[in-house]
């Protein structure tokens, strides 16, 4: 399993947003990784990355990001989601229950995976959602934990605006509490080569496929660059 260590006497804050960046250093020497983390606070931090139409995905799709968990909550570290909740989203609900969802219609699932983990062990993990046309197939650390063999046909396209850190649906706005890092959004399905020899490098950003991808190497200010150069960047902003 790769891992990821913090250097707690180099923390940067970002006033006076409570998010705050946090260089990272390898600890595995094949393990490159990023320079920085983003830091959510569970009640109000979250990144706003836009509603541009490369993230209406209306079919195969990849979700990946590194997260390290403070504390079990209704943690989303990537969703699009209406206001009833329904969209595609990538997360861990309170239970500690790791899960990969894509909507159909908007109002029910089409894909949903969902499987019982330890993932809230202080350690960094690697989480993967696919949406292909064979089924749906949920990754951590590069291992398959579950998959769907229902595909969803379509994925609906909502107007909200894709979060990161961030989930709303009819029972409230649930935030995560942790660390979020190397957040990637796919139009295309991975496979789990493509994923397992990937998830631990920086990516040049012009990937076929690539639609979104925020590594959150910034040093200040409130904004969350998307790296990718295939479409129009999607930056986010810290709110």
């Amino acid at each position: 399993m790769k891992t990821k260590t913090i250097l707690l006497a180099a923390v940067l804050f970002l006033i006076p947003y409570t998010l705050y960046l946090i260089p990272l250093s390898s600890a595995q020497a094949n393990l490159p990784g990023a320079g920085n983390a983003l830091r959510f606070n569970g009640t109000s931090d979250y990144v706003d990355c836009g509603n541009n139409a490369s993230l209406n995905i209306t079919g195969a799709i990849t979700l990946e990001v590194w997260v390290k968990i403070t504390s079990l909550a209704a943690n989303t570290p990537v969703s699009k989601v209406n206001a009833s909740g329904y969209g595609y989203g990538l997360g861990i609900d309170a239970a500690g229950i790791i899960y990969f969802v894509v909507s159909s219609d908007g109002s029910s699932w089409g894909t949903l995976i969902a499987i019982p983990s330890t993932i809230t062990d202080n350690k960094w993990h690697h989480l993967a959602g696919v949406n292909s046309v064979s089924g749906g197939y949920l990754y951590l650390d590069g291992v398959l934990i579950g998959n769907d063999a229902s595909p969803a046909a379509s994925i609906a396209v909502v107007s909200s605006p894709l979060w990161i850190a961030k989930y709303n649906n009819t029972t409230g706005t649930n935030f995560f509490n942790g660390q979020i890092d190397e957040v990637r959004i796919w139009n295309r399905a991975l496979n789990q080569t493509e994923i397992r020899d990937n998830m631990c490098q920086k990516l040049i950003g012009n990937e076929t496929g690539l639609v979104g991808y925020w590594r959150f190497d910034e040093t200040s200010g409130t904004t969350a660059n998307d790296s990718q150069t295939n479409v129009p960047p999607n930056n986010g902003t810290l709110k």
